[in-house]
């Protein structure tokens, strides 16, 4: 046995397996260049410029929207085919996108501001309210103030299909005195727009809200035909007859029925070209107006010698109440009656 032990010892070990190498130990300036990565990170986040967010899922009822959200929260419902797929899909996937929101002062009513993500916020709360009372609104907390709040709805709004241009108008109206001091170049360069579309915004959101009232949907409204009417209505005396109009076809929805966005302009338009709703004047037509149904009601001409010739169509469509108040109008605008 001792000479087989001793054979086994004069076997030549080179073809045995090696032990793995141990590793190469980082060199020095890779681990200070780690180190000072983590550093840098660090310091930009403490100077915002990398902001940390923390995602929450928390009580719809601890939020309240901010009040400078562009979305009109009282056009929210259910009823909306755009809200209502948005319910749906909330309810089969849950929450995809989380919504922004800020913390508010401790004493607060509510924990949560809501910056982004109002219909979101709805949607969930629509469900916690019917049947689904354990859904939770997922939201991501970040520090903004209310102009950097100001830019990120905007941001996030100008992909967005479902909110109008008129929420958009109304929103950068109001941001341009409270966050730019009413600059609107300086507006226009944080927001990465041109000045010459921020203006047409700008514009339009001086539309009288009774214009908008007269729109059963103002999301069909586009900036052109919003601009044409902020245009038309700087006359205050054509600005006070396009908003008569207007309450003429928003008080009854039949005048408005089967109509499109730009036909109920267009219609806001021919009662916005003068007193009386009718076209232009010529100097022997003096004055026109036409009825809500568009049809030709009253013209007062010139007469060959002195005063004036006034013409009632029997074929207009308007009911007595307001051929009356237009023929009211007619006298009033040629000082015939006090």
């Amino acid at each position: 046995m001792a000479k087989q032990a001793d054979y086994f010892d004069d076997i030549d070990d080179d073809d045995a397996p090696s032990p793995p190498a141990p590793e190469p130990a980082k060199p020095a300036t890779e681990e200070r260049n780690i180190l000072a990565s983590r550093i840098q990170t660090a310091a930009r986040i403490s100077s915002g410029t990398v902001r940390q967010v923390v995602q929450h899922r928390v009580d719809p009822e601890d939020c309240v929207v901010w009040d400078g959200n562009p979305r009109i929260q009282e056009a929210l419902t259910a009823d909306d085919s755009d809200v209502r797929e948005l319910i749906d899909s909330i309810k089969a996937e849950g929450q995809k996108e989380p919504v922004v929101a800020r913390r508010l002062p401790a004493g607060s009513d509510k924990k949560f501001e809501i910056i982004a993500g109002s219909r979101r916020f709805f949607a969930v709360s629509w469900l916690r309210a019917n049947n689904y009372p354990d859904t939770k609104l997922i939201l991501n907390i970040e520090d903004l103030n209310d102009e950097q709040a100001f830019r990120l709805t905007d941001s996030e709004n100008r992909v967005r299909k479902d909110i109008c241009f008129v929420e958009r108008a109304i929103h950068y109206a109001t941001a341009l005195d409270k966050y730019y001091a009413g600059h609107q170049l300086n507006m226009a360069e944080r927001m990465g727009m041109s000045t010459t579309a921020l203006s047409r915004f700008i514009k339009a959101a001086k539309v009288p809200q009774e214009i908008w009232a007269a729109f059963p949907n103002i999301k069909d409204i586009s900036l052109r035909q919003g601009y044409a009417l902020a245009v038309k209505l700087d006359d205050p005396e054509v600005r006070k007859a396009a908003v008569k109009q207007a309450k003429r076809l928003s008080a009854d929805p039949v005048l408005t029925a089967g109509l499109d966005a730009p036909k109920i302009a267009e219609v806001l338009l021919t009662g916005a070209q003068r007193p009386g709703n009718g076209p232009s004047p010529t100097p022997s037509n003096l004055y026109s107006a036409v009825s809500s149904a568009r049809k030709p009601l009253i013209e007062v001409q010139k007469a060959t010698k002195g005063g004036i010739v006034l013409r009632m169509h029997s074929n207009s469509g308007a009911s007595l109440e307001e051929a009356i108040e237009k023929l009211t109008e007619a006298l009033k605008h040629h000082h015939l009656f006090n």
